[in-house]
């Protein structure tokens, strides 16, 4: 093949990858436009079952019980600090045992 038609080709495909890009961005757009004009109203919102509530309200106790007693154990830990070096002198015997060298 000569230059001359290799050029041509090269061109007629850079058309045509530029035409189906520019079909796909109309395309995605179109989908955008229909999916934002749809009311809120219209999208169904998955009901959950009472087997699957009461299951939900479970996980919700056992998180906020988990929370509250880290909050609690920090506290405590914050309180102790102020009256005593506990905790400094256990991040000294940590970096002692492990040999970190700070």
């Amino acid at each position: 093949m000569g230059k001359k038609k290799k050029h041509k080709i090269k061109k007629l495909l850079r058309a045509q990858a530029l035409a189906q890009e520019q079909q796909a961005r109309t395309e995605a757009a179109d989908e955008i436009q229909t999916s934002a004009a749809q009311p809120e109203a219209q999208k169904e919102v998955p009901k959950l079952t009472d087997e699957e509530s009461v299951q939900v309200k479970k996980d919700i106790k056992k998180i906020l019980l988990t929370v509250g007693f880290l909050i609690v154990i920090i506290i405590a830990i914050y309180l102790v600090n102020i009256k005593t070096d506990f905790i400094l002198q256990l991040g000294e015997w940590i970096s002692r045992t492990l040999n970190i060298n700070v």
